[in-house]
């Protein structure tokens, strides 16, 4: 038999064969094959999905090893007994099928242990042709994805002072917080205990200094036993040494996400304090496999309640043309269960033979898990934010970290660490600002983490996302600023990221029941702002401010095509949406009666009357992708002189008029009363009332007119949307003055420089003589 654990510092063996099909339709055209006969050739069972094609390499797998999934259709002890009989027909000697993860409800998932002579080929195709098993693939084998050179150095006590020593200034090795913004995320969030990183690795020393208080040690867990084995009871049995790691490698990644901050010892991890679950799934050569992998997933599921996992690490991969379909659907189901996988990117970049591109050619080879869509993968950068020569790249390179000559716990001894590089290194950062992200929202999907730390990120290389940083560097501070964006509470305008300058309208400012939501060009009117309220599920209801109805799935029911209207508040399922926020920094809005389904804009089109329905959310479509802006005030509550940018006159009451209808124009500045306003912010529309310190009465569109030339007057106050101002900053410091009632801005008529100029309202142009300057007296 080979070495299970095939040795490789920088590459990872990781074959894993993906289906054309999904693993549940697979089922169903294997029965279909299976009736018109049995497969005569592996080729045809793999053509049918039946199983996965063995890889070239014989090093890549194990030669007398598969694994099995059982149909369900009968007991799983019935299964088991079925399959062993039927390949025990290859040889005169018993195969051995062991369920992978019999604690759990339905883990049909079982290792087939082959006898000498039997090889795996010959195995599958047996398989293939077994109505117990639904899908077979060989056994897989994964490296860890670091240096070679791990040298522990002296303890950390010795050369700093303390209160964690890496992260104080001076250290040369401060760096690696700073360079991810960690010490300004956590002013704003720190993990302290609420969420747990599982450490898929190599394991973990349990009784090191800096790891200890942070560690779960009741629930470490040793994967590459061939039954359920807590990691303590392997140090126990002397089968894991170092007090629970097997080459050092996980300890050095657990550090770096969640070494405790605050003790004064090493260093701090980048999740300040963070929960470790680590799971041992690497021999003591350094190698895994599919089975390891596999049992360390259904573990995180079992445990996920009690330990809160929010996060997987893995820094291991390996390469192949082939895609593992068993481990790439845990990571899918593990996914679903509310835990995102973090992944090393792969270390063969300087490696002149190796191709990475980004078109999958019949001979490229891919580092799984790492380029699986599921996952985030992370690239290497080191300490000038420079790519790293030994990293991968290619288009499905998610983010970049620090990577090189790392610092962080070593495994000799309790109190040890040591320098590494890789991109092992990297992805545990992402591991831990991610945890930061669940501790400062967890009602965040993984998807929605996921998207934030891509928005967020530090953009390096060409512009935009490319194939050696991905979306950039991980910011720490950047992406807790992202998931703060709470819209609780908040009065926004909704705009499509089609065409900025459209925004959700109730058509004809309409306060009737049933009224469908459309675009229209952005006037800053009342029926074109929303308020959202927040639902302790992380669901908002979107309230119009004009009309107090909420925005409604029509008829209750998701479907494509289903309008979306306005409605009197009920609090059911069709008026609640969530916020799934996007890499481009915009949001998907999806409805809580199914969210598949999504705000969408009718047609695809982005002109104004565009109808607002829901439709079947699908992957980056830009009909669907929406900003939400909140208004806040820009200016402070208090009194103001209003000064023309155009003449550099001044808004003034006509006459020093105490009267009704007395005209605002332009004027010479003079100190005057009337030509002083005072400003006041109403937090439940979002608009100013602008009142004349003289005569005590706001500035009012003269009879509540929407025609463009409308004079604006004095007017005793009356509430009225016409009394009302939504103030805009310029990009030259000066104003755009809206009326709410009509969303025409404040003008000077003509563009005059001439005292006594009217003051009118007139549709944007982006003229100076319709931009004003505020001074405060």
């Amino acid at each position: 038999m080979k070495n299970r654990m095939l040795k490789t510092a920088l590459s990872l063996l990781l074959i894993v064969c993906m289906l054309p099909i999904p693993l549940a339709f697979a089922e169903e055209e294997k029965q279909t094959a299976l009736e018109e006969g049995e497969f005569s050739t592996l080729d045809e069972a793999v053509e049918a999905g039946a199983v996965s094609a063995v890889p070239d390499d014989t090093q890549a797998y194990a030669d007398n090893e598969i694994l099995v999934v059982l149909a369900g259709a009968d007991s799983e002890t019935r299964e088991l007994a079925a399959v062993e009989e039927s390949l025990s027909t290859l040889s005169d000697e018993d195969v051995v099928v062991d369920l992978l993860s019999p604690e759990l409800e339905g883990g049909s998932v079982a290792l087939v242990e082959l006898p000498t002579e039997v090889s795996v080929e010959d195995a599958l195709l047996q398989a293939a042709n077994d109505e117990n098993i639904v899908f077979a693939q060989p056994n897989f084998y994964y490296t860890l994805l670091d240096d070679e050179t791990l040298e522990d150095v002296p303890a950390f006590e010795s050369l700093y002072t303390p209160n964690d020593p890496n992260a104080q200034n001076g250290s040369s090795y401060r760096w690696q917080l700073e360079n991810v913004h960690a010490f300004e995320a956590w002013n704003q969030q720190k993990t302290e205990g609420a969420v747990t990183i599982a450490i898929v690795d190599s394991g973990a020393r349990m009784t090191h200094q800096d790891l200890g208080a942070n560690m779960l040690t009741s629930l470490a867990y040793d994967a590459v036993q061939k039954r359920e084995c807590p990691l303590s009871t392997s140090v126990a049995n002397g089968t894991i040494p170092y007090n629970g790691d097997q080459t050092g490698h996980g300890t050095h990644v657990a550090g770096i996400a969640a070494a405790t901050a605050g003790n004064g010892l090493g260093g701090a991890g980048v999740s300040f304090n963070a929960k470790i679950l680590p799971i041992v799934v690497v021999g003591s050569t350094g190698g895994s496999s599919s089975e390891a992998l596999l049992r360390a997933y259904a573990y995180v599921m079992a445990n996920r309640a009690v330990a809160n996992i929010r996060v997987i690490n893995l820094s291991l991969g390996g390469y192949t043309p082939a895609q593992d379909d068993l481990l790439r659907q845990a990571i899918i189901d593990a996914k679903a269960a509310g835990i995102l996988t973090v992944c090393a990117a792969g270390n063969k970049g300087n490696d002149p033979n190796f191709s990475t591109t980004g078109t999958i050619t019949g001979d490229t080879q891919y580092i799984y898990p790492g380029d699986y869509d599921e996952v985030v993968s992370v690239v290497a950068v080191d300490d000038r934010n420079n790519h790293a020569a030994f990293s991968d790249h290619n288009a499905y390179k998610d983010l970049a970290a620090p990577g090189v000559n790392i610092y962080s716990t070593g495994y000799i001894s309790d109190n040890s660490y040591r320098s590494d590089s890789g991109t092992s290194m990297a992805a545990p950062y992402v591991s831990g600002i991610a945890a930061l992200i669940f501790a400062k929202d967890p009602t965040l999907s993984p998807d929605q983490v996921r998207n934030i730390l891509y928005a967020s990120a530090t953009d390096l290389g060409t512009p935009g996302v490319d194939p050696y940083y991905g979306h950039g560097l991980v910011n720490a501070e950047a992406a807790l600023t992202v998931a703060s964006q709470d819209f609780n509470n908040s009065i926004v305008t909704i705009t499509s990221a089609l065409n900025t300058s459209r925004c959700f309208d109730i058509p004809g400012e309409s306060s009737a029941n049933a009224v469908q939501v459309a675009l229209w060009t952005l006037e800053q009117r009342p029926n074109q702002r929303f308020r959202f309220t927040k639902d302790s599920d992380g669901y908002y209801t979107i309230t119009n401010i004009k009309s107090q109805l909420a925005l409604d799935v029509s008829g209750g029911v998701a479907k494509n095509s289903a309008s979306v209207v306005q409605y009197t508040p009920t609090g059911r399922a069709n008026q609640k949406w969530k916020l799934i926020s996007n890499a481009n920094g915009s949001y998907t809005m999806v409805s809580k009666l199914n969210e598949n389904y999504c705000l969408d804009l009718s047609g695809g089109g982005s002109a104004n009357g565009t109808k607002l329905i829901v439709y079947e959310k699908g992957s980056n479509k830009s009909n669907q992708q929406f900003s939400v802006n909140k208004i806040a005030a820009v200016i402070a509550n208090g009194s103001y002189t209003i000064q023309s940018e155009s003449s550099g006159r001044f808004l003034d009451i006509e006459g020093v008029s105490y009267n009704n209808n007395a005209r605002a124009i332009s004027w010479t500045g003079n100190n005057g009363l009337n030509q002083r306003f005072i400003f006041t912010y109403n937090t439940q529309t979002g608009y100013y009332r602008i009142l004349s310190v003289n005569s005590n009465k706001p500035l009012d569109v003269y009879s509540a007119s929407k025609n463009e030339g409308a004079a604006v007057v004095q007017y005793d106050a009356n509430g009225a949307y016409n009394q009302q101002w939504a103030l805009v900053a310029t990009s030259g410091g000066s104003y755009y003055f809206y009326a709410a009632h009509s969303g025409k801005v404040l003008d000077l008529k003509g563009a005059a420089t001439t005292d006594g100029t009217p003051i009118i309202v007139w549709s944007l142009n982006g003229g100076n003589n319709q931009r004003w300057v505020l001074t405060a007296v």
